[in-house]
């Protein structure tokens, strides 16, 4: 995953290292940046992070709220293809309730972030592994993989925008 995608605009992920105590092996671990946090550069990979788009955040929690509180799995893909009539008349009633309530004002708008979402989701789903222990070889002075983790579960959209981290003010 050295390039980035015609429509990814920002780096998805982070290396987040775990420096051993003891001995050499040093586990790395692939990590999503926080939704809400959208990092500067080209490729998929980011080293650090910490420029904030402050009005997104309100409305990415907007949107796992909706994720949490629709019935049907369905009706976000039906969001994302823009077939509104499509979704069920309570997940619908819902969904217009909630935004009326919010910021995103319009099922439009809705769409938009969603879709900025599915794009990371989609990477999400390709990864092989998330976590990889790097040895150390003594005599040619280099790290090597010396062991991959498992290829992170297949999830759903829906589940993925519940459980993922969302970056958000702490008082």
């Amino acid at each position: 995953m050295n390039g980035q995608s015609a429509t990814q605009a920002a780096p998805v992920f982070f290396l987040n290292f775990n420096i051993p105590q003891v001995g050499t092996d040093t586990k790395v671990k692939l990590e999503l940046v926080p939704f809400g946090l959208k990092p500067e550069g080209k490729d998929l990979i980011c080293y650090e992070y910490q420029q904030l788009d402050e009005n997104n955040v309100e409305s990415l929690m907007f949107i796992q709220k909706i994720a949490e509180a629709i019935k049907h799995d369905e009706s976000l893909d039906l969001i994302l293809a823009g077939k509104f009539d499509k979704i069920s008349s309570d997940d619908n009633e819902l969904i217009r309730k909630l935004l009326s309530e919010d910021n995103l004002k319009t099922i439009e708008t809705l769409k938009e972030k969603l879709s900025e979402l599915k794009l990371i989701y989609d990477q999400y789903q390709k990864l092989e592994c998330t976590e990889i222990t790097l040895g150390w070889n003594r005599e040619n002075s280099r790290f090597y993989i010396k062991e991959k983790g498992k290829k992170p579960e297949k999830i759903t959209f829906r589940k993925f925008l519940i459980e993922n981290s969302y970056w958000t003010y702490v008082c």
